[in-house]
């Protein structure tokens, strides 16, 4: 018995023993867990960092002051982690992000800010939920120093970017907060960057330092130097973006001063021997632009620009909204107001162009056609059932050369002219200081819009019923308090448009159908439904 009882009491030791050296090698293993860097370590190396853990886990929250994207890379590589949370406080992030099928977010309602850049180099990335503060940065030269210049740039497909923070931003040299595509101080590379969507973010804040020749843009998709279809089909939608850069950098263009630039090739200006080919068909909807110079810089094909708001761009002849280069584009439902030294539309080239369902308002110029020497105009333009309100000028054609560069084949149906005050400013005018020429060697067509307070058609040619109503006639409901609804019955812009072209809307700035009959002059329709 004595004998059984010693070999009991030597097994639980044996048994306790081993429960100890288990437990410490657990506790061990957690010590000696590997450290993140910079570069994803590949399955095949997992036992030289420490294996797989048993097969790993789902998702992961990254300690705060860590490298996230040293992180991300390193337990997507070993355990297939696919879900990363942040916490409220402040990490770093820089090196490429090769990880795939990842999303990196807040935890729970936690504040979690980034001192650094994402450099996406995988597939199925959604980053959401966090913040960029240029007030939090220890120091810019380690965030916005070459190859990177971007705060977050993407290079791979399915792609989402969304519900972030980036704000109080002011950059030392030519910058872009989102960016997709090749960058063009990398050996013109282009990366095949698809189904992209960047929506629900807030940009505010954005700015290049006063006095310098350098540009920042807030988001970009493409590439400057060469003609390739990046971000092909990407949506930019319901991203909020103020108070972006107010000044023209020194010895440039404002060219790259721009909220939402969609582009793929160089030059910024048509030329004869440029016109983008990629197929972009991009979609750009129900963003809210205030403040800055331009809102949109549009130079690809089949894209679609709709419901989206800009105010008070304010600086620099910069346009609310621009058709650089790029053709069978759709611009539908947008708001533009405030453009108080440019344009609330510029059209410079492209073909088959369709602006329609617009409120210009409270700018320079509601529309200004511009060309220049170096290349080609646009051809087919179809400008309708748009309202201009309070501009300075309607539309305004600028031509470097004249009438050897003029736009051909535009054609206005269905439009409101009204100027808030009594004045008899010409509606159609060209360019002070720019050669003159007849402006109805570019119109193909006028008819069914409506001049009112003092405004009239441009004479040289006929505007087929086109009603100029006396200045008391009341054309809204409410102009005072920017209601463009026009009024029931008594105005002359009700069942006074037409229908008969295949390019009319059917439905209106407020997304109500328009009838089978006769459509209402301008952008809403008074008894759509």
């Amino acid at each position: 018995m004595k004998t059984i009882r010693k070999r009991v009491f030597g097994l639980g030791h044996v048994l306790t023993i081993a429960l100890v050296i288990l437990l410490a090698g657990c506790e061990l293993g957690v010590k000696n867990e590997p450290q993140p860097s910079n570069e994803a370590i590949p399955i095949s190396r997992a036992k030289e960092v420490g294996g797989l853990g048993g097969g790993g886990s789902s998702s992961l929250v990254i300690p705060v002051g860590s490298n996230v994207t040293g992180y991300v890379n390193l337990y997507n590589g070993l355990y297939g982690t696919t879900l990363f949370y942040l916490q409220t406080g402040n990490y770093t992030s820089s090196g490429s992000l090769t990880a795939s099928g990842v999303t990196i977010t807040r935890h729970g309602n936690s504040t979690p800010k980034i001192n650094g850049y994402f450099d996406i180099h995988g597939n199925n990335v959604t980053i959401s939920h966090l913040t960029w503060d240029g007030t939090n940065w220890t120091g810019h030269s380690s965030v916005m120093s070459p190859p990177n210049r971007n705060l977050i740039l993407i290079r791979g497909q399915n792609v989402t970017i969304e519900h972030n923070k980036l704000k109080n931003i002011t950059t030392l040299e030519s910058y872009t907060l989102i960016r997709a595509g090749g960058k063009e101080y990398n050996g013109y590379q282009a990366f095949n960057v698809s189904n992209l969507k960047i929506q629900y973010n807030e940009i505010d804040n954005w700015k290049q330092p006063v006095g310098s020749s350098n540009q920042i843009g807030a988001i970009f998709l493409g590439h400057f130097n060469i003609d390739v279809p990046e971000a092909v089909g990407a949506q930019i939608r319901y991203n909020i973006i103020t108070d972006g850069p107010d000044t023209w950098p020194v010895g440039g263009c404002a060219c790259g001063n721009t909220a939402i630039t969609v582009a793929d090739g160089l030059p910024p200006f048509p030329t004869a021997t440029y016109i983008p080919t990629a197929n972009q068909a991009v979609n750009i909807e129900g963003n809210e632009i205030d403040g800055g110079l331009d809102a949109f810089s549009i130079k690809v094909n089949n894209a679609t620009i709709k419901n989206n708001i800009v105010t008070n761009s304010t600086s620099g002849s910069s346009p609310g909204i621009q058709n650089r280069i790029g053709s069978n584009n759709i611009f539908d439902g947008n708001m533009v107001s405030g453009a108080s030294d440019g344009a609330g539309i510029m059209i410079w080239a492209g073909n088959n162009l369709t602006f329609r369902n617009n409120i210009i308002r409270d700018s320079e110029h509601g529309i200004l056609f511009r060309s220049e020497s170096s290349g080609p105009a646009g051809d087919h333009i179809l400008i309708n059932n748009n309202t201009f309100v309070g501009n300075i000028d309607n539309v305004v054609f600028y031509n470097s050369q004249g009438a050897a560069y003029a736009h051909d084949d535009v054609v206005f149906i269905n439009n409101i002219f009204y100027k808030d005050s009594i004045s008899s400013s010409p509606s159609f005018k060209n360019y002070p200081g720019a050669p003159s020429f007849s402006i109805w060697s570019s119109i193909s067509y006028m008819g069914y819009n409506l001049f009112a307070n003092g405004f009239s058609a441009p004479s040289g040619g006929t505007c087929h019923s086109c009603p100029a109503p006396a200045s008391t006639v009341q054309i809204f409901d409410n102009i005072a308090a920017n209601n463009f609804d026009i009024e029931t019955g008594s105005s002359p812009a009700v069942n006074a448009g037409t229908n008969w072209s295949n390019g009319m809307p059917s439905i209106d700035f407020e997304k109500k159908v328009r009838p089978v009959g006769p459509y209402d002059i301008g952008a809403i329709e008074k008894n759509g439904y």
